[in-house]
């Protein structure tokens, strides 16, 4: 029923082809532009991913280092610059961020990060662990050390040492060249040696199941927005 895409627009005719069959067509955008792109494109709605988003960045305007806006600022300036619905991304983890996203002008959020340690979560054990252990003076990093791409993820000895060597393949060949160290990581639950792929606000991340996130959040969310009225 949704069909939701990123790291550009579609080739011309795709979306209505998409649309035509009843399906409601969602494009990632991280700058004001590429969200009128995507507008023009057709798309149903769009997806404003914040710089403190997990994982690759979806820039295809330009070079991703120029347009890493905050899911604060990011969010209004797309409501403002399109008329289709937004989605917030980035550093959305609970109740709160969902009513900070409301407010600033979205129709709703999409949350990554929050759902990792979920026992419904297709990440590693390791993965799990390393989450669940970020503490709050614990940073993230963006790298092209995992795959080539510009990406959001846990600081670990696998971003410090390829960045160290300074000799980064394109995407996706750099994540060719780290596939076979990742794999055996996760086999040893080593996560200093992991694509740890997360978002600003992991250390919000709980190990509660994914419906329960889900109510927790719509819940609280609530009551945040009765306290501002």
């Amino acid at each position: 029923p949704v069909f939701s895409f990123t790291f550009g627009s579609l080739p011309a005719g795709a979306v209505g082809r998409l649309k035509e069959r009843g399906i409601f067509v969602m494009g990632t955008a991280t700058t004001p532009r590429e969200a009128a792109d995507l507008e023009r494109a057709g798309v149903d709605a769009v997806v404003a991913q914040g710089s403190e988003a997990g994982g690759h960045r979806g820039t295809f305007g330009g070079p991703p280092e120029t347009a890493l806006i905050g899911t604060l600022a990011l969010v209004p300036l797309v409501a403002d610059r399109v008329c289709l619905p937004v989605v917030a991304a980035g550093g959305i983890m609970d109740g709160r961020g969902l009513a900070a996203a409301l407010a600033l002008g979205a129709a709703a959020a999409q949350m990554g990060t929050a759902f990792l340690a979920t026992p419904e979560s297709g990440a590693s054990p390791a993965y799990k662990e390393a989450v669940l252990a970020t503490g709050d003076e614990d940073r993230t990093a963006l790298t092209r050390a995992f795959t080539g791409r510009l990406a959001r993820g846990i600081r670990n000895r696998l971003i410090a040492e390829v960045e160290r060597a300074g000799a980064i393949l394109p995407f996706p060949y750099q994540g060719g060249l780290t596939q076979d160290i990742r794999q055996a990581a996760a086999r040893g639950r080593l996560a200093e040696l992991l694509s740890l792929f997360a978002g600003q606000a992991v250390p919000l991340a709980t190990p509660r199941g994914a419906r329960e996130v889900v109510e927790a959040t719509v819940n609280q969310a609530r009551e945040v927005l009765r306290g501002l009225r």
